[in-house]
């Protein structure tokens, strides 16, 4: 994801300061005799916030001096840590953000935007955007207060495909400097469409099954047709794949879901068919689909279909059900 940060100062000639964060949510200081090979003269973990307490502060730069080598000034050396020690405490907040651990700096910086929607069942939403692709994070109330990373770990591997690295201390860094800058969205503020509009794609999040060919659909509900750019996909045209129409841009990935899973879902919510037109309206103003339903056939049968953005239902390429069927389908 990103570099190990790093802090690194000169206190004399010869005599070098580094300080990184660990795996352990630590810091590791080290002093070194860059004249002899990066020899470490000395080298131990301490908690993120050492540099705030004066017994730890003294402790190792008496250790440090008393290592030096031989020819170098240890007043300027004790000179030179003791000016460092205090700017460290006196930019604590600053040298605390610098020196975060890489995939806490990470999540931290691609928030977007954090909401929380109250009321009974308060509903928690981080909004990400790394490498140009969005996502949306959702946690219970009770997986927010949980000193747990893996609601935030296993949505993120979803979404992006990597694994954060994060133990407890540093989910309760994220959540802090999330809750730092969260936004309180009272009910009233959110449209009743828009909270269908929510439920419906976190169900059919859970539901869908992306796969690489139109014949598939027909055996599935909850089977949706991956549909990239023509362009990258012309050659598979013989296979049946493409089905885009003019109302979906050409160059823009649609995942296909047909109407029934959407329908399926609204019926599971409380919410009748008759829905399915404000429904789209909603989903259309989210970009979450590129425009209403549209009837294919597909071998004889006959079928409508929502092109929805992929990034709305967290499925990527990786995400597809192969097929090595490679029989022509019925145009």
């Amino acid at each position: 994801m990103t570099d190990s940060p790093s802090l690194t100062k000169d206190l004399a000639r010869g005599v070098q300061f580094h300080m990184e964060p660990t795996d352990d949510a630590e810091l590791r200081v080290q002093a070194y005799d860059t004249a002899d090979g990066h020899r470490a003269i000395y080298s131990a973990k301490h908690p993120r916030d050492w540099y705030t307490k004066q017994q730890t502060r003294r402790t190792i730069a008496n250790t440090i001096v008393e290592n030096v080598p031989d020819g170098v000034d240890s007043d300027e050396v004790r000179g030179a840590l003791q000016d460092l020690f205090t700017d460290l405490d006196a930019k604590s907040e600053e040298v605390k953000k610098k020196l975060q651990p890489p995939d806490v700096a990470h999540v931290l910086n691609n928030t977007q935007a954090v909401k929380v929607y109250g009321g009974e069942d308060a509903q928690f939403l981080v909004d990400l955007k790394i490498n140009g692709r969005e996502t949306t994070i959702e946690f219970t109330a009770g997986e927010w207060a949980n000193d747990s990373p893996g609601p935030l770990k296993t949505q993120y591997a979803n979404a992006y495909y990597e694994v954060l690295e994060l133990d407890a201390d540093q989910w309760r860094e994220i959540r802090q400097s999330w809750q730092e800058d969260l936004e309180e969205v009272s009910r009233e503020e959110q449209t009743t469409e828009d909270m269908v509009a929510a439920q419906l794609l976190e169900k059919l999040r859970k539901r869908r099954v992306p796969v690489d060919e139109k014949s598939m659909v027909t055996n599935d509900v909850n089977a949706a047709l991956w549909d990239a750019p023509s362009e990258e996909r012309a050659e598979d045209d013989d296979r049946g794949r493409q089905i885009r129409t003019g109302e979906v841009p050409n160059d823009e990935t649609v995942l296909w879901v047909r109407s029934q899973a959407v329908v399926s879902v609204l019926d599971d919510l409380g919410r009748g068919e008759e829905y399915t037109a404000r429904l789209s309206r909603t989903l259309q103003e989210h970009s979450d689909i590129f425009a209403s339903s549209t009837r294919h056939r597909i071998d004889g049968d006959r079928m409508y279909l929502y092109p929805f953005n992929p990034d709305a239902l967290n499925v990527g390429f990786l995400d597809v059900h192969e097929s090595d069927d490679s029989e022509e389908v019925e145009p």
